[in-house]
């Protein structure tokens, strides 16, 4: 499950009370979250992580909460890639509600762009979605164009998953069961009824 929200800065106080979104959209938060080297999280990293220098309001925040933050390590593609390069469905939320936008920019940095009733979701120069704003909230908008191709995208990433897997994820185990005549269990039944 993704969320996608857009910002009109990356300060503390917009970090902050997107995580807030964030939290109570997923219904909690997990004991660690994984973080980009961005200053609004970490000022300093160290060897070990308890020596690392985080951004004051930031700590604050975490420690507060009670999570524990981790940071991706830098130019590793590994640690980063499995947040922004998931497939799955996108929204951006606005005023308490969710609008989808095409599912590949899902993990992406996305500027809402209001008109009277009208947003745009904007992605670097180009508008990738326009929605009506609804009045209301905890609802969900969704433009089906925005998830085509998506299933068979998804078979596919499945299908590569598969052949790079050289032992299966788990196995099922077959429990081995005694086969008895049924007449044992109703020795058992005279047993309880006299």
């Amino acid at each position: 499950m993704h969320r996608l929200e857009g910002c009109g800065n990356a300060n503390n106080s917009t970090l902050i009370q997107c995580h807030l979104h964030a939290f109570d959209y997923f219904g909690g938060y997990t004991e660690e979250l994984l973080y980009d080297n961005i200053k609004t999280v970490i000022l300093k990293r160290a060897i070990r992580a308890g020596d690392h220098q985080w951004n004051p309001k930031f700590e604050d925040f975490f420690t507060h909460l009670g999570f524990i933050p981790r940071v991706c390590k830098p130019y590793c593609l590994q640690t980063k890639g499995k947040v922004e390069n998931s497939i799955g469905e996108a929204y951006v939320s606005y005023q308490g509600n969710r609008y989808s936008v095409p599912y590949r920019y899902a993990g992406r940095e996305a500027v809402l762009e209001l008109q009277d009733s009208r947003m745009d979701v904007r992605v670097d120069t180009e508008v990738i979605g326009t929605h009506l704003v609804v009045p209301g909230h905890s609802r969900v908008i969704r433009e089906r164009e925005h998830f085509a191709g998506l299933l068979a995208e998804a078979m596919r990433c499945n299908a590569r998953c598969s052949r790079k897997t050289s032992r299966p994820l788990f196995t099922m185990v077959t429990p081995q069961v005694e086969h008895r005549p049924l007449a044992v269990y109703d020795a058992f039944t005279d047993e309880v009824h006299p």
